[in-house]
């Protein structure tokens, strides 16, 4: 499989997910639409360099999404509330590598056992998280709660239809 050196979250990414080749590099492979590659980079630094192309900060994502949440620990971060991109950090089972899901994408979970869930997102990928369901379920609903207070605080009609497919279409 071929690799990008770079790659920025957009409206069709679903998950970010720890790949480590033979070497113990780390890797992304990347769920985009029914599209999945691998990025050479792992997935905190996607995430870092999408906030910076953005021109906004990761850490002010955090800072925000604690304040609004008051949670002080691994909260959901919005990346674009236009788009309800809300990113969710988790690990991958047996806690090798992570895995960002975006929230607006989940399309299912899957119970596997009292500690693990597969997610199953909208265009159908199947992926294994280290999290029970209900904390994952949980964070969905914190993801959500940002996502609407953000929309609120902004002054953003959650009632207008942004159809984001119609619009990348227009944009490609």
């Amino acid at each position: 499989m071929n690799s990008k050196k770079e790659y920025i979250i957009n409206v069709r990414t679903s998950a970010l997910v720890s790949k480590f080749d033979h070497y113990g590099n780390e890797r992304t492979l990347v769920f985009e639409g029914a599209l999945t590659f691998l990025v050479d980079l792992p997935p905190d630094k996607i995430v870092e360099k999408s906030y910076q192309y953005i021109g906004r900060s990761l850490k002010g994502a955090i800072s925000g999404a604690r304040h609004i949440l008051r949670k002080s620990y691994k909260v959901p971060i919005a990346y674009s509330i236009k788009h309800d991109i809300i990113l969710i950090h988790c690990y991958r089972p047996k806690n090798v590598g992570k895995v960002w899901l975006v929230n607006s994408h989940i399309h299912q979970l899957v119970e596997n056992d009292n500690k693990q869930c597969t997610v199953i997102t909208k265009f159908g990928h199947r992926i294994p998280t280290c999290m029970k369901v209900s904390k994952l379920q949980d964070k969905r609903n914190q993801a959500t709660f940002l996502h609407k207070e953000l929309l609120y605080r902004s002054n953003i009609d959650p009632l207008k239809d942004f159809d984001v497919d119609k619009n990348h279409e227009q944009n490609e």
